[in-house]
């Protein structure tokens, strides 16, 4: 049994129901379409594990993957970098804040006294 706080799995899954449609809002080309699929695995596993209940420099790392895939498409452009790491970045690590501290989400890949995400 994990110690997180299992109402997180239904957050995800809400996430994860809505995740196609908000991310074809993005960008709502026919050519974007196929995009989407790719997109949607990166934004999931942006927000926590659905298992493990936590969270960690992992999971960030998936969101910066989903923000350069944007960067690639063409939806950000350079002019946008400011804003991205300013804006985006910035709201996406206050929203998981809120969500590790509402969840109680452990550190992802603590070690005991050898986790430093534990501090």
């Amino acid at each position: 049994m994990r110690f997180g706080n299992r109402a997180f799995k239904t957050w995800l899954e809400r996430v994860s129901a809505q995740a196609d449609e908000q991310i074809a809002a993005l960008y709502p080309h026919a050519e974007f379409v196929g995009a989407v699929k790719e997109l949607k695995v990166y934004w999931e596993e942006s927000f926590g594990h659905y298992e493990r209940l936590d969270y960690g420099t992992g999971h960030e790392l998936s969101f910066m993957v989903f923000i350069f895939c944007l960067f690639k498409l063409g939806i950000y452009t350079p002019d946008d970098m400011e804003a991205v790491v300013n804006k985006v970045f910035q709201q996406y690590l206050l929203l998981c804040r809120k969500i590790q501290t509402t969840y109680q989400l452990e550190p992802a890949g603590s070690h005991g006294v050898w986790g430093l995400d534990d501090y």
